[in-house]
């Protein structure tokens, strides 16, 4: 955040919003995200008046199916289950839509309380990483998604 910044380490400081997200109080001028999962820190950095979100999750063996219900629209669900993913694609594949759309709700600074639902992601990006746009919120948003390993990165930012 250091280099980012151009701030001395000692200068920089953190607070968080009453909602529990980050922020960077110091130096100004930054919207910030954080996520951490397992041995996994990631941190975006924007020039304010930028709206930025980033998730990681891991890889790992969970029952998605009924999750689908929580945080797809009807025709997304739909066309998720429809689509053929089965087995390590299908579990993949959720967890992609999953960071990518937790990383627009935490671009907001309401988290899940905006509502995951709010959130379309295109089905094409889902199969493998890479990058996109969606609209979420009445607003235009680029996002990427990458795969390290048993993690799963997506980065949300605004557009202007």
């Amino acid at each position: 955040m250091s280099a980012l910044t151009g701030s001395a380490p000692n200068n920089l400081q953190i607070s968080h919003l009453p909602d529990g997200a980050p922020r960077l109080i110091r130096p100004e001028g930054w919207a910030m995200s954080l996520s951490h999962k397992g041995p996994w820190t990631v941190v975006a950095l924007a020039l304010v008046p930028a709206k930025i979100g980033v998730d990681v999750e891991l890889v790992r063996d969970l029952d998605w199916r009924p999750m689908l219900k929580m945080i797809c629209s009807d025709h997304e669900r739909e066309a998720f289950e429809t689509n053929g993913f089965e087995g390590q694609t299908a579990l993949t594949s959720f967890i992609r839509m999953w960071t990518i759309k937790e990383a627009v709700l935490k671009s907001t600074t309401q988290g899940f309380r905006a509502g995951p639902k709010g959130v379309s992601t295109p089905l094409d990006i889902l199969t493998s990483p890479g990058r996109g746009e969606l609209s979420a919120f009445g607003s235009a948003y680029e996002f990427w998604s990458a795969d390290l390993g048993e993690a799963i990165f997506s980065l949300a930012r605004q557009r202007h």
